[in-house]
């Protein structure tokens, strides 16, 4: 009777927890076609920027090697019950304290991308720009 006890109160130990879920990092190139520039016309644009997640959670945002790269993640959304397109939206911020820029990049699971850049300090002050973006690897066996 005793064993049995202490079988059925270890039992709960016994038993397997489900796995937990991996975190898979994000590594996308976007090909940014259009571009707006203050209040003027938008216009064709073919920049390929590189959106990554690393391992730690942190973010890069790559332009141009010699760019700043590093951004924070703003704003992780998950699509709302009963969206139209059940896609998550992640917004990243990088901030220039120095020239008083900001720019924001909002990606979407689905492969859209806009990018903002507010600098009230230099000329252009605002640009926005759009895109779609594939995963790497879907990019890469494309090619």
């Amino acid at each position: 009777m005793m064993i049995r006890r202490g079988l059925a109160a270890a039992l709960p130990f016994l038993i397997p927890l489900p796995a937990m879920a991996q975190h898979v990092a994000i590594e996308r190139v976007c090909n940014m076609a259009v571009i707006c520039i203050e209040s003027n016309p938008c216009q064709d644009w073919g920049q390929e920027i590189h959106i990554t997640e690393q391992e730690d959670g942190s973010w890069r945002v790559l332009w141009e090697e010699d760019l700043p790269s590093d951004y924070e993640l703003a704003a992780d959304i998950l699509a709302p019950e009963g969206s139209l397109e059940p896609t998550r939206l992640r917004s990243l911020i990088f901030a220039n304290h120095e020239t008083q820029a900001v720019q924001m990049v909002s990606i979407a699971d689905s492969g859209h991308v806009v990018v903002t850049l507010h600098q009230p300090q230099a000329r252009p002050r605002s640009v926005t720009g759009f895109g779609l973006c594939e995963d790497v690897d879907r990019a890469e066996a494309a090619e």
